[in-house]
């Protein structure tokens, strides 16, 4: 992968800033799966862009809005690992939270096609050291 395809990731932020959900989707391929790490309550696995987009709409009802930010871009045997803070407050109650993340993501003809997200972000360097794409 040349630093070209990894420029999409770096400005995954401030499309998300800038158009919401829908920005962040532009960097998604139609065909899509996004698994939830299973320590998440509830965890799925959402096919398709669509389905995937409503999964995160689901997200913003409960945490808002809030604000993503790179902390480290690693590329692994087994995608691009992506480490990420995100941040808010929620609208309901007004609870701040912050929580880093990981996302290991393979690519298909320049766009995610499989996001697995990780609670832990060193078990997401872990697993994606180990795996060939």
């Amino acid at each position: 992968m040349d630093r070209a395809d990894l420029r999409v990731y770096e400005r995954g932020p401030e499309a998300y800033a800038a158009r919401g959900l829908e920005g962040l989707a532009e960097a998604w391929h139609e065909d899509i799966v996004y698994e939830e790490d299973p320590l998440w309550p509830g965890a799925g696995i959402y096919r398709g862009r669509d389905a995937v987009l409503a999964r995160f709409r689901e997200y913003e009802e409960q945490l808002g809005h809030g604000e993503a930010i790179n902390d480290e871009i690693v590329e692994r045997p087994g995608g691009v690992v992506l480490v990420f803070r995100h941040s808010g407050v929620t609208p309901g109650s007004g609870v701040p939270f912050e929580h880093r993340w990981a996302w290991v993501v393979q690519q298909r003809d320049g766009k995610a096609v499989h996001i697995r997200a990780y609670f832990d972000p060193d078990e997401a360097l872990k697993a994606a050291a180990g795996r060939a794409t």
